[in-house]
């Protein structure tokens, strides 16, 4: 029996790419993220702290004209907001975009994200793979 492969999205002809909104306060990490993101052909757009990523996330709930994103990727530790604190904020709101959460203390931020349901939460240093497989499932490609 031979395993599946999953379609290698830099060849597929897609009008419109999922978007995906990646939250890093490390800059060079967030170039890692958002490279890796947009060489599947994904449209990234980046945040570098947890105002801007609640800017981007206010600005999409409210405009017609600003597209939802399909996922969020955030670094559970930003300067000035955390991510838990930007998707607890959220809550009051119609967000219903599935977020991934990156860390270094898993255990940690599951008991204190259980109320926004995180769709996954990774471990820093990054498992590459684990990465893409959590990205693939949340815009289902």
């Amino acid at each position: 029996m031979h395993a599946l492969a999953m379609p290698d999205r830099a060849n597929c002809a897609e009008p419109h790419p999922p978007r995906i909104l990646v939250a890093e306060g490390d800059p060079h990490m967030l170039r890692l993220l958002a490279g890796a993101l947009r060489k599947e052909r994904y449209n990234v757009v980046a945040a570098h702290d947890g105002i801007e990523l609640l800017e981007h996330l206010l600005r999409t709930n409210r405009s017609a004209a600003e597209p939802p994103f399909d996922a969020i990727v955030a670094n559970v530790k930003l300067p000035d907001l955390s991510a838990v604190e930007v998707f607890r904020a959220m809550r009051s709101t119609s967000f219903v975009t599935p977020v991934v959460l990156v860390t270094e203390d898993v255990d940690a931020v599951r008991s204190e994200a259980s109320g926004i349901r995180p769709a996954a939460i990774l471990r820093k240093p990054l498992d590459w793979a684990a990465f893409d497989r959590a990205v693939r499932k949340l815009v289902g490609s």
